[in-house]
């Protein structure tokens, strides 16, 4: 195998989907090395630390910040998310549970529609900036949750932008699946690492960063779904309403990888739509014919 000109000599992991050892090492990209798995394409990275676990809030670039807050586009992505759901899943008096909860902005919009809704923060710095006096949400991960809440069951699961940040997507799905009611949705979103665009860009892909650990693709989220209990029903790339001036950090600090100027809050206020078709939006469900062979109750 050739390596790119800055990779180095890395230990090659097994593939975290499948289990194969059939895993090469794909790119470096800022010291970070990158391997796919030649069994199931499934493509992760590998970092020396979590970037999604800085201890300071401060830690973060402005982009990650401004997007985390309040922003001029949220309500018009929320319409449009509550219009997807709500063609497949009954949201009103729903119990739902929002796995990476973020600024707690999705779950306050919720609410405000009359959804039982909580959420599950894992990151100190973010827990304690946007959330920590809210008790409707939880500092920790899925499992912390259920270790203190075992008999919890939710209508709706969502995981917005956060599949890509856990070294083992399987895993978040299995407790996912675990927490999920039978009849219940799962609404999900992640970078599509088969899209077009992604393929152009290649190791330059602004989704190949220090805080994403996993890349899937439509193929491999209905893999890594299967292993856990679940099934894909639909997928598709939607628009996103974006903040101008996020637009504009973004493209500095994690294109440019630079400091955004500081003429960038010029367009605070204002937002676009935009679609580069790199991330998916799937709703998933119980596999009820995986989750009777895993318990020995099929027909």
């Amino acid at each position: 195998m050739i390596l790119p000109l800055n990779a180095t000599s890395v230990d090659v992991p097994e593939c975290p989907v499948c289990n194969s050892k059939s895993v090469c090492h794909d790119f470096d990209k800022d010291s970070i090395p990158y391997f796919r798995c030649r069994e199931c394409t499934f493509r992760f990275s590998r970092p020396n630390e979590n970037a999604n676990f800085r201890a300071d809030i401060s830690g973060f670039e402005t982009a990650y910040i401004e997007y985390l807050g309040p922003e001029p586009a949220d309500v018009a992505n929320f319409a449009n998310l509550w219009s997807y759901m709500s063609r497949s899943a009954k949201l009103e008096g729903a119990s739902l549970l929002d796995i990476g909860a973020g600024g707690g902005k999705w779950i306050r919009y919720l609410a405000s529609r009359g959804v039982e809704a909580q959420g599950i923060e894992p990151g100190s710095a973010v827990f304690d900036h946007f959330l920590k006096d809210d008790c409707r949400f939880f500092h920790g991960d899925l499992s912390n949750y259920r270790a203190l809440h075992p008999s919890a069951s939710f209508d709706i699961v969502t995981c917005f932008d956060v599949i890509e940040h856990v070294p083992n997507p399987i895993a978040l799905l299995q407790g996912i699946a675990a927490v999920l009611r039978p009849s219940g949705s799962v609404f999900i979103s992640c970078p599509d690492d088969a899209s077009l665009f992604a393929r152009l860009m290649g190791q330059w892909w602004h989704h190949y960063n220090c805080y994403h650990l996993s890349f899937l693709s439509p193929d491999t989220l209905s893999r890594v779904a299967a292993n856990a209990g679940l099934k894909v029903d639909h997928v598709f790339h939607p628009s996103r309403a974006r903040a101008a001036s996020y637009l504009a950090r973004y493209f500095f600090e994690f294109f440019m990888r630079r400091r955004s100027p500081k003429i960038a809050h010029w367009l605070d206020g204002r937002f676009v739509w935009i679609n580069l078709h790199d991330v998916l939006c799937a709703t998933l469900s119980s596999n009820v014919e995986t989750c009777a062979a895993n318990t020995g109750d099929g027909a």
